[in-house]
């Protein structure tokens, strides 16, 4: 179903930017994105051998994220009507607040909420 999924972050205003919102679009996310116009959208670059997979990431606007961004009408209606939660590690790096007020949403609320600690610069 369309928009039963959705998905924030901070992306540059490229055609990367507009790539993805398309792509994810037409896939039937809904997406809401921060936009940061000094700063070009995030890319990456994946390898998969053998089943296993390895990413070297270019955060670029991505690390631009800001806690302003959930406090918009159309931000917050979208993650208080959220079931489920799921946050990349680097998060932890880039805005800790957005980061608790999720969390503490969710644990308000008694929803589902996962955090990605896969990331080795995260546990290091």
């Amino acid at each position: 179903k369309d928009n039963e999924t959705a998905f924030m972050g901070c992306v540059g205003s490229d055609a990367y930017a507009k790539n993805l919102e398309d792509c994810a679009s037409k896939d039937g996310v809904l997406v809401n994105y921060m936009k940061d116009e000094a700063t070009p959208t995030g890319t990456c670059a994946v390898l998969v051998k053998d089943g296993e997979r390895s990413l070297i990431a270019n955060l670029a606007a991505a690390n631009n994220f800001k806690k302003s961004h959930l406090e918009t009408p159309e931000s917050a209606a979208i993650y208080t009507a959220a079931k489920f939660y799921y946050i990349a590690g680097f998060f932890l790096t880039v805005s800790v607040e957005s980061l608790v007020t999720v969390a503490e949403h969710a644990l308000a609320n008694d929803k589902t909420f996962c955090l990605n600690l896969s990331a080795p610069f995260i546990i290091d």
